[in-house]
């Protein structure tokens, strides 16, 4: 379900109205919804993101659990899988660390997705729709940020045209959705484009 305060969340953290109704994100009142689907379109996954989190002893984000407590985390994907197909050739192809960022992405009329586990895991059976792309990798400016993105390009190597890697400035803080909150500049497409190294 969707109620105003859920939407008023998500369009402060630059997700349009647009982007939420695309990617059917919702809420069970508690925790905002994410489905995770797979190339057949098939919900593989819920995650479930906890606004207030911080804090508190919960955690952030967690995977849907069936009445029996079966987990449906379990399986490492990209996510969306569509933005990789839907990203025409001459346009750049951003990987996120995290479902937020990528949708703010998408929303300013980007492409751009993350993989479903975070930054310390890259789901290789996906690698080859990478095929051709032009990659900018833009990761949180932190330790795991530095590190991981150096094995994502490892793996992307052989398959991508090119692979670019774009640092948020320390001074808008630490991600991607940060530094959209930070700087009005960012909350255009032109100015990610010009991150990427593309002109318009």
């Amino acid at each position: 379900k969707k109620t105003p305060s859920f939407s008023r969340y998500l369009l402060g953290r630059g997700i349009s109205a647009e982007v939420i109704e695309q990617f059917d994100l919702g809420t069970n009142g508690q925790r905002i919804a994410i489905p995770i689907r797979n190339e057949f379109g098939l919900t593989t996954n819920v995650k479930l993101y906890h606004p207030n989190s911080s804090g508190t002893t919960l955690p952030k984000m967690v995977h849907w659990m069936d009445s029996t407590e079966r987990s449906y985390g379990s399986v490492q994907m990209i996510y969306p899988l569509s933005a990789i197909d839907q990203c025409p050739p001459d346009d750049p192809l951003f990987i996120c660390e995290g479902e937020w960022d990528a949708l703010a992405l998408i929303s300013l009329g980007l492409h751009a997705v993350t993989s479903t586990h975070g930054c310390k895991s890259w789901p290789r059976q996906y690698t080859q729709r990478f095929l051709g792309k032009d990659v900018i990798i833009a990761y949180d400016n932190d330790k795991d940020g530095e590190l991981y993105s150096s094995k994502v390009v490892k793996a992307l190597l052989s398959v991508a045209r090119t692979i670019r890697q774009i640092h948020i400035p320390k001074k808008a803080g630490k991600d991607v959705s940060d530094l959209l909150k930070s700087d009005p500049k960012a909350r255009h497409r032109e100015f990610w484009m010009a991150m990427a190294g593309k002109s318009e």
